[in-house]
């Protein structure tokens, strides 16, 4: 059963010319592991904050046990470090194991490392750019302004299709993966984190392995500087299976430079 995750939050925009490509996750083979984090997990619950915020701790159920996750974000969620505890036969929580996470931009890729039992993995997804090939025109507003002259309306890129994998993923590490996909890991992209969070957590609770997308990408461009592309939007529509037709959520990103107005 979904969660509904009422965490709201948002990223202070970033100085800088959008890079107006579009990133498709595609999973890497992973060998089966017979890991106890990538056994069925039940009965979450949330200790302090909620799927989405920096901070995270939580316990959830799984084969008999009853596990802690404390773990922590930076600002872009490019980094995610979770320390993963397990209940022993004397009622207290000792550590069994860690989970760092990172999006790695110049690579395009997603690193998972996890410490279990004195045994270390690294996980690898690379994140494929593929470039929009065609753009249809929006609405014209003629109030939107970048430092004081006009703006184009939004130009539509094709819809693109993608999909990743999560095997022992923490929560706060596949809230990373999907917001890396919502915003084409764009530095200084917004989005509403309540609802990348909502969509992890249905992932891990209904143990989805797979998650399906497609997303778009649009841009905004300055009228006197042509090629100056001052607003970036993209567009990703998440399913659990791969016809896509059960959708989870959809969200918005966006990314404009320091002077745009909107209307």
């Amino acid at each position: 059963m979904r969660k509904v995750i009422a965490a709201v939050l948002s990223f202070a925009l970033c100085i800088g010319i959008v890079n107006p490509t579009i990133i498709s996750a595609s999973p890497k083979e992973i060998e089966e592991s017979v890991s106890l984090l990538s056994l069925e997990k039940k009965n979450f619950i949330f200790l302090e904050g909620t799927p989405g915020d920096k901070h995270l701790v939580y316990t959830y159920e799984s084969n008999g046990e009853i596990y802690k996750v404390d773990e922590n974000a930076n600002l872009d969620f490019t980094r995610v470090n979770s320390n993963i505890y397990i209940k022993n036969s004397e009622g207290e929580f000792v550590k069994y194991a860690t989970q760092n996470a990172i999006v790695n931009t110049k690579k395009s890729s997603f690193e998972v490392t996890t410490i279990e039992n004195g045994q270390i993995d690294t996980e690898i997804q690379k994140l494929d750019i593929v470039a929009p090939n065609r753009f249809d025109f929006g609405y014209v507003k003629p109030m939107d302004s970048y430092g004081g002259e006009p703006v184009t309306p939004w130009r539509y890129g094709d819809w693109n299709n993608g999909s990743t994998k999560f095997e022992r993923y923490t929560v706060t590490a596949v809230t990373a993966l999907v917001f890396a996909i919502a915003t084409a890991a764009a530095p200084g992209a917004t989005i509403v984190l309540g609802t990348i969070g909502a969509i992890a957590t249905t992932i891990v609770s209904d143990e989805i392995p797979l998650l399906y997308y497609k997303r778009r990408y649009a841009e905004k461009k300055s009228t006197v500087a042509t090629t100056l592309i001052v607003g970036s939007k993209w567009e990703t529509i998440f399913y659990s299976d791969s016809k896509r037709t059960n959708e989870l959520e959809r969200t918005t990103a966006t990314k404009f430079l320091d002077g745009y107005k909107a209307d």
